[in-house]
């Protein structure tokens, strides 16, 4: 890191299911966790929660609970306070907190006002987890253009009524960069309206799985749901 020169490490952890695997896991984490004192970042699926009021219709083992708190605790990992769901995982009617970000008091100390989220789950069965400890602007996006445009009609006709009206003078290099010029910006603006009209139907949609997301946190679907 700049200006401490202290490192900083990731770990991404994928825990498996068996208890004995767990263990193994846990005491090769805590070696190499406790080798240096440099900031940790530990994240991903650990396959088991801390306590019981984090699994909902899903089995419940106080032991695995027990040792997993036991290996946090000697290493010295902490987490962050949760934001935007109450469990990380949902399958079926089956809810769990298997997924979190854990970190070093170091990380704490330094950014004791991160924000820890876990956003929807769109395609996943698993919520993404984010740690941001502060936010940067990097200026506005480069144009872009997507090949699956030129399927649509509306844009060529768009293009096609740009070129017929537009009007130039001067050398012909800056005429055709100005004629360029008025293309994408005629093209920005047909992409925007286009955005706009997409984003409502897409959140239209998001909002209604987001609500059947949080409804399974405290009852069962019913099938038509």
């Amino acid at each position: 890191m700049k200006e401490t020169g202290k490192g900083i490490n990731f770990i991404n952890v994928y825990s498996p299911q068996i208890v004995v695997d767990k263990r193994v896991l846990w005491s090769d984490l805590q070696r190499v966790i406790n080798r240096d004192h440099d900031f940790w970042i530990v994240g991903g699926d650990y396959n088991c929660v801390r306590d019981r009021s984090k699994r909902r219709n899903s089995k419940f083992n106080a032991s695995v609970s027990s040792e997993f708190n036991d290996f946090i605790d000697k290493v010295g990992l902490h987490e962050y306070s949760l934001k935007g769901r109450k469990f990380t995982f949902v399958s079926g009617n089956k809810c769990s907190s298997i997924d979190r970000i854990l970190v070093s008091g170091d990380v704490i100390n330094n950014w004791p006002d991160a924000e820890y989220r876990a956003l929807a789950r769109d395609k996943s069965d698993h919520n993404p987890l984010v740690l941001k400890v502060e936010v940067r602007n990097y200026g506005a996006k480069p144009f872009r253009f997507y090949n699956s445009w030129l399927l649509r009609s509306d844009l060529e006709n768009i293009v096609v009524k740009t070129v017929n009206e537009f009007r130039g003078s001067g050398a012909p290099d800056i005429v055709l960069t100005n004629k360029f010029k008025r293309i994408r910006q005629e093209i920005v603006k047909w992409r925007k309206n286009k955005s706009i009209k997409e984003a409502e139907e897409e959140a239209n949609l998001k909002q209604e799985l987001i609500e059947l997301d949080a409804m399974v946190e405290d009852r069962d679907l019913t099938d038509t749901e």
